[in-house]
């Protein structure tokens, strides 16, 4: 087989696999996931070390949004027994979107000032997916202002939750 057919043949692999891809990507998507309990790790700058805890974010349910166009979505809160607060709604970053996984970036006031970053990795054929999220409490003003009192507030967390589907 000459290296011109190789080429082609190699480039029509490529373009079917895009279009399938482009075309599985076309679906509007729409899901509540529900956080299990995971690892969190907070740094202790007092200190110089980390603790790590079990935690979980129990007072809400996540209904994500994901549009079948564009590159913005959807992640409402919604509050769960004795949270009475309304739902809230954050656009979110559409970073990868497909069949198998879908990746969002929460915006926030916390992502645009730099002290809370939070990625969803969902996984639409299997009803999973993880919440990671880090933040720097010291980059927040009053958290600032706690932790010249209490040596205890974490200067920095980390988290990964697993989640799971509840809508199915």
């Amino acid at each position: 087989m000459n290296r011109g057919n190789v080429m082609i043949k190699l480039s029509l692999f490529v373009l079917l696999l895009c279009a399938s891809f482009f075309a599985a990507a076309q679906e509007p998507w729409k899901a509540v996931f529900v956080t299990e309990t995971g690892p969190r790790v907070d740094y202790i700058a007092s200190d110089d070390h980390f603790i790590q805890s079990e935690d979980q974010t129990s007072r809400y349910r996540f209904e994500f949004i994901v549009p079948s166009v564009g590159n913005s979505a959807t992640i409402r809160l919604l509050p769960v027994g004795a949270n009475t607060s309304p739902s809230e709604d954050y656009e979110a970053i559409i970073v990868s979107r497909g069949d198998d996984m879908i990746v969002l970036v929460m915006i926030t006031s916390g992502l645009t000032s730099g002290n809370k970053f939070e990625v969803y990795t969902l996984f639409p054929r299997l009803g999973r997916g993880f919440l990671t999220e880090t933040s720097s409490f010291l980059g927040n003003p009053l958290m600032k202002e706690a932790a010249s009192i209490d040596d205890s507030i974490p200067a920095a967390t980390a988290k990964a939750f697993p989640m799971r589907r509840i809508d199915e």
